[in-house]
């Protein structure tokens, strides 16, 4: 990697046999068939980081999965406090970040991170219709440590991000901040200049085009009359999110001279 401003890293992302156990220690059985990622450089000059992180990501139908294992030869001296979610103070941890840019305008991402504690945060920045920290994914996250490493695991769910914009190309990035006194660096995997938060210096993400769709889907499966009459209308709700969704069902109605009559509110369901 390097820093120079057209230089953009691609990532074809696998689909899981089975989805990998978090328990926030990366097993190799679990995440042998996930793309890897290696060479995490210092964002700045795109020199090789001094403690090297490998990570890997891999998906299915419902949640993008990741995990990072992180090399630190002075784990003694590393900062692993913060705990919770959107924990006050996270960024001063030893903290894995990631950034996702679903629709790849180079505008608006959602971010975010885990801590070598378990503290995560998750905000979105310009993307959805929740902004900042209002933000909140659902996600899973797993931190462990070992001898001379610490690592975490993470599950984000598909259905908590605006993928309606988005094609085969997203925008991504994994990131570490390393605050280990005398030995603090930024690396990434695509190296961003002085900042992590510069989505138009993303890598790409590919192969996830079967997830690009709104978590609901809405299919008409029958109508059992098309005379005058009563007559009844079925229509299948399916979703691909694992969390309750609140859903409002509407429905308007085409009279045969081309008028449609006001849409009423059915019911609300989840």
């Amino acid at each position: 990697a390097a820093p120079a401003a057209n230089y953009c890293p691609k990532l074809a992302v696998p689909v899981a046999s089975a989805a990998p156990e978090l328990d926030g220690v990366p097993a190799d059985d679990e995440w042998a068939g996930a793309a890897e990622i290696t060479g995490l450089c210092r964002i700045g000059d795109g020199a090789p980081a001094q403690a090297p992180t490998l990570a890997w990501v891999t998906r299915d139908n419902t949640h993008l999965y990741m995990a990072a294992r992180c090399e630190e030869p002075f784990l003694e001296q590393g900062s692993f406090i913060n705990t919770g979610h959107d924990a006050g103070g996270l960024f001063t941890d030893e903290v894995v970040e990631i950034f996702i840019d679903p629709d790849n305008d180079h505008l608006g991402y959602y971010h975010f991170a885990v801590n070598g504690a378990g503290g995560d945060y998750d905000a979105a920045i310009g993307e959805g219709p929740v902004e900042g920290v209002a933000f909140d994914s659902g996600w899973t996250v797993a931190a462990g440590r070992g001898d001379g490493f610490w690592s975490v695991e993470v599950a984000i769910p598909f259905s908590s991000l605006a993928t309606g914009a988005a094609g085969d190309i997203w925008g991504f990035n994994i990131a570490r901040e390393r605050h280990v006194p005398g030995h603090s660096e930024n690396t990434a995997w695509s190296a961003t200049g002085p900042r992590f938060h510069a989505p138009g210096r993303f890598g790409d993400l590919v192969g996830l085009v079967p997830v690009a769709r709104p978590p609901l889907v809405a299919e008409v499966v029958g109508i059992d009359a098309r005379t005058p009459g009563p007559a009844s209308l079925t229509v299948a709700l399916s979703s691909r999110s694992e969390t309750a969704l609140a859903t409002n069902v509407q429905m308007r109605i085409a009279l045969p001279d081309g008028a449609v009559l006001p849409h009423k509110a059915v019911t609300q369901l989840e």
